[in-house]
């Protein structure tokens, strides 16, 4: 915007510049070249009314050639004739003969490039005595032009420079209040400056910064906002709308994941205690009626695992981005290296294929993703089946891939996968909410997350990030957690 606004202004002042200088250069010069003919004809009339006497009464002609001497000085080339066309009297440069015929016969003077010539009659109105011609070298006049021009040139060339100054401050007047919006639009659009709700389980500061915006933290956390000063009254008025719709949007979302969350922790008391008594319950009836509440209470457990559930995504969909400088083959190792022992309890082999990798990434976001998508695979990987995880990198940036040798997913299985509730494992304890949390962690990161048919059967998910970071400054890394909930 910049760059247009500075382009428009630019060429409307050029435009306007061009319109005035242009022609008013021509006008003045022609002045100068009227005044410059009407100045040698004056003195060829001052001549003519001298050399009258001279003419008249056949005087001495010392006078007469003294006043020429004097105005040849001044550069002007005076020539006097007689009546016949002789010459009578002359000084300074000799005029051109074409010049002097045409003057003796009254005919109109031929003019150079260099040179303006006149001719004025000589006598009392009643006999003509003689013809004063008068040249002049246009020399002078020439330079006079040229510095005309030049002044016209260096002012033209001053209010340019002049105003592609004023056209870059208004430009950044205008366009930086515009961008600083349009920066705190997408990073609430994209959930790298909004807010981040507490939910009790995370504790660590928010360091997402946008250059451009303001950052307020209340209760609710982090909120962007744009800069309600700077700009033209209209751009005012549109960043504090933008803030007044962001703090509703962030309120009406802080309350809903609030409620979540709340809903989830009160709900787990009484599910415990109803578990408790059925527990009870079922240790005092015989076998047949302890089928039914041992049926009960797997329910009351798939309750539990769907609160905890909820409790992941809230704090999912609320997280914020914290990128540093993350090395994934040692986030990769650390990982396998905790759920290598769940693995071959399942009788599943955890393997791991890494090169130096590194990305401007989350940390505490990377483990969580990694938890949730070595749970998966070890869940529907059948005993003998193996987990590979690799780390590597390429033109598209830093590329992690979990696969699996399990039974995988048709296509429109897998594009159900990502969607919240959705699981084949339901019977297992599974949510349907660990790819989903997964993917919203690695969007956080300006990552994408995508399923594949892994190479010889099975499941690949595939986690893609950007080669270079679009965040902030970097910041320390969040805790490492020991175990992972598994929440689908």
């Amino acid at each position: 915007m910049t760059s247009r606004i500075i382009a428009g202004f630019m060429s409307v002042l050029v435009a306007v510049l061009a319109a005035v200088v242009i022609p008013l250069g021509v006008i003045v010069t022609r002045q100068q070249a009227r005044d410059f003919v009407d100045q040698t004809g004056r003195v060829a009339q001052t001549i003519g009314d001298i050399a009258e006497e001279h003419l008249d009464d056949h005087a001495q002609l010392a006078g007469l050639q003294t006043v020429l001497a004097r105005f040849a000085a001044n550069g002007y080339n005076s020539t006097v004739l007689d009546a016949g066309g002789h010459l009578v009297a002359s000084a300074g440069a000799a005029a051109p003969q074409s010049v002097l015929r045409a003057a003796a016969t009254g005919g109109p003077l031929p003019q150079g490039d260099d040179l303006v010539a006149v001719a004025t009659p000589v006598g009392d109105g009643n006999a003509l005595l003689g013809r004063v011609v008068v040249t002049r070298d246009t020399s002078a006049m020439d330079t006079r032009r040229r510095e005309l021009w030049g002044l016209l040139a260096v002012a033209a060339i001053g209010a340019i420079a002049a105003g592609a100054v004023i056209a870059w401050l208004i430009s950044r007047w205008i366009a930086r209040p515009i961008t600083r919006l349009a920066r705190a639009t997408h990073s609430v659009g994209h959930g790298t400056g909004g807010y981040r709700a507490d939910h009790g389980t995370d504790h660590s500061p928010d360091h997402s910064t946008d250059h451009g915006t303001n950052h307020s933290t209340g209760d609710a956390g982090t909120i962007v906002r744009a800069d309600e000063r700077a700009g033209p009254a209209q751009v005012r008025e549109l960043a504090a709308s933008f803030n007044a719709m962001s703090d509703r949007v962030a309120a009406l979302l802080a309350a809903q994941r609030n409620m979540t969350a709340d809903v989830s922790h009160q709900l787990r008391t009484p599910l415990a205690a109803l578990r408790l008594k059925l527990e009870l319950h079922r240790d005092e009836l015989p076998n047949a009626g302890a089928a039914g509440i041992t049926a009960m209470i797997d329910e009351t457990n798939r309750l539990t695992g769907l609160l905890d559930g909820l409790l992941a995504v809230a704090r999912a969909e609320a997280t914020a981005a914290d990128p540093t400088r993350t090395d994934l083959a040692t986030a990769v190792t650390d990982r396998v290296d905790v759920w290598r022992p769940v693995a071959s309890d399942e009788q599943v082999e955890l393997r791991a294929d890494l090169t130096p990798t590194a990305a401007d990434i989350t940390p505490s976001h990377l483990e969580q993703i990694l938890d949730n998508l070595i749970a998966n695979a070890i869940s529907a990987s059948p005993p003998g089946g193996r987990i590979t995880i690799t780390a590597s990198t390429g033109p598209a940036g830093p590329t992690i891939t979990v696969s699996d040798t399990g039974p995988g997913m048709t296509s429109e299985q897998r594009d159900h996968a990502l969607r919240r509730w959705s699981t084949d494992h339901a019977d297992h304890g599974g949510t349907g909410l660990g790819l989903t949390i997964a993917r919203r962690l690695t969007e956080a990161d300006h990552g994408t997350l995508t399923l594949d048919d892994a190479p010889g059967g099975g499941l690949a998910v595939t986690i893609r990030y950007p080669p270079t970071s679009p965040h902030g400054r970097p910041s320390e890394a969040a805790p490492r957690a020991t175990r992972p909930a598994r929440h689908g």
